[in-house]
This record gives C-alpha cells, structure tokens and sequence, in this order.
C-alpha cells in the first residue's frame, strides 16, 4: 500500500458510515447534525495523517537512488498502527 494509503481508507469509511441512510445524508447535505458532524472532524484527523505520510514519503523518495528499499503503510496484526521500513 502507499504511503498514507490505510489512513485514507480510513477517513473514508467513517466518512462512509456517517452518511449512510438517506436522513444522514440529508443532515449532511445540510450541515447538520452532530454524528455527522464528529465523524467529518475524526475524518479530519485521519486526513491529516495522510498528508504527513505522504510528506514523509516524499522526504524519504532520494534514498531509493541510493539502494534503499522503502516500504510504507505495513499493517500490524491486531492493530489500527502500521510501521515503514526501509532497509
């Protein structure tokens, strides 16, 4: 997976199960509602880890030419957590 990859999959489902049914997406069409509310801001998080992934990923791209190996995104059994490697 690439970097950031499990974290957007991430904000999307809670982006998903926010809106589902046609009241939820109606309360979120219009700005309302608390449930919809909480989960935009958890989203949020969730995306702004993406963006710092992505960022690291970034940083980390010139050691490739090096003979590196970069991994990102690995998961962890029984874990929300993921780790890189590089070696």
């Amino acid at each position: 997976m690439s970097a950031g990859g499990s974290a957007a999959a991430r904000a999307a489902a809670i982006r998903a199960e926010a809106r589902k049914g046609l009241w939820r997406r109606i309360q979120a069409w219009l700005g309302i509602g608390t449930a919809v509310r909480r989960a935009d801001a958890e989203v949020a998080k969730w995306e702004g880890g993406v963006e710092g992934e992505e960022a690291t990923a970034r940083l980390l791209a010139p050691l490739g030419g090096r003979g590196w190996y970069l991994r990102h995104d690995l998961a962890m059994s029984n874990s929300w957590a993921n780790i890189g490697n590089c070696g």
